[in-house]
């Protein structure tokens, strides 16, 4: 019998965080107001801050299941695979930017690039999902919210470089 741990074990340690993260960033999904442009929420800000902090898979994990618990939750069933596939992505390429070249999250530059493509990714993503629902013309309607929801995410990239090295410090960055 082989004891040896790879990088793709999932530890008991790994799923609380995976579940906490989750359930925080689920919260934030429901923290929104309506804007001439749409709805807002806090959602964007807790998955580029979790992927910053946490790396690739919790920001897929949590970006993916806040989103669509979210949307199940919400009352819009329509959005609930699109959302899990679209953020879970986002989280994805947000969380492997920053954590590209051994940044662990810790160069502003490469968090702000990180948040830009994961923004690409959703815009592009939702843009695909509004065309299969509702058609083309009401799909460009949905840009400037799309757009709007990632500049208000970029709040969480001075959050991230805040509260990352405090959690590190804390332990609380082990697997």
């Amino acid at each position: 019998m082989d004891n040896t741990k790879t990088h793709t074990d999932l530890t008991t340690r790994k799923l609380a965080r995976f579940a906490l993260l989750t359930a925080l960033n689920i919260v934030a999904f429901f923290i929104h107001f309506r804007a001439p442009w749409g709805t807002v929420h806090l959602g964007n800000i807790m998955i580029f801050m979790i992927a910053i902090i946490f790396g690739k898979e919790e920001g897929m994990v949590a970006g993916g299941l806040s989103a669509a618990m979210f949307d199940f939750l919400g009352g819009y069933g329509d959005y609930v695979l699109w959302s899990l596939v679209i953020k879970g992505l986002t989280g994805w390429v947000v969380g492997y930017t920053a954590h590209a070249g051994n940044k662990k999250g810790q160069s502003l530059p490469v968090n702000i690039l990180a948040c830009i493509l994961g923004g690409i990714v959703s815009l592009v993503g939702y843009e695909i999902a509004y065309i299969f629902m509702y058609g083309w013309a009401a799909a460009i309607t949905k840009i400037p919210s799309s757009l709007i929801s990632t500049a208000v995410g970029m709040v969480g990239i001075p959050l991230a470089m805040l509260i990352g090295p405090r959690l590190k410090k804390a332990g609380l960055m082990r697997d």
